[in-house]
């Protein structure tokens, strides 16, 4: 066999060899966009607390609605329970309403812990979803 195809051959073991044992130790990846819509369907569907890192920190929110933007993004309307107990301690209107880009939402977890009723203020027609894809 020629020279310059044994090099050839090696170099590419060697490439594979460390793209194999870079894929090995990479933390696992995020979930995918079907994944993430589906965990998110099955909150609202069975409210469930979600909690997601978000703008630096974690949060712990009860979805109420999940649809898309009239620019195509996916948005989590919720209520954060942490949120409106720190606004509370402040003496601030408690609100705890949020609407969460689905694309900045980092680490997302569907918890075992329910809530029983959507919270005070919660309307149902998003007017900021275009599309509706579950609602409470």
């Amino acid at each position: 066999m020629h020279p310059a195809i044994t090099s050839l051959r090696l170099l590419l073991f060697v490439l594979l060899a460390t793209c194999v044992l870079r894929a090995a130790d990479a933390p696992s990846p995020t979930a995918s966009s079907t994944d993430l819509h589906a965990l998110l369907v099955q909150a609202v569907t069975q409210r469930r607390v979600v909690t997601f890192n978000y703008d630096g920190r974690r949060r712990v929110v009860e979805p109420h609605a999940y649809g898309r933007s009239r620019k195509g993004h996916n948005l989590l309307r919720g209520f954060d329970v942490e949120a409106a107990a720190v606004e509370a301690g402040r003496a601030k209107k408690a609100s705890g309403w949020a609407l969460y880009s689905v694309d900045k939402m980092a680490n997302v977890e569907v918890t075992e812990r329910t809530f029983a009723e959507p919270r005070p203020g919660y309307r149902r027609g998003d007017r900021k979803m275009r599309r509706i894809h579950v609602e409470l």
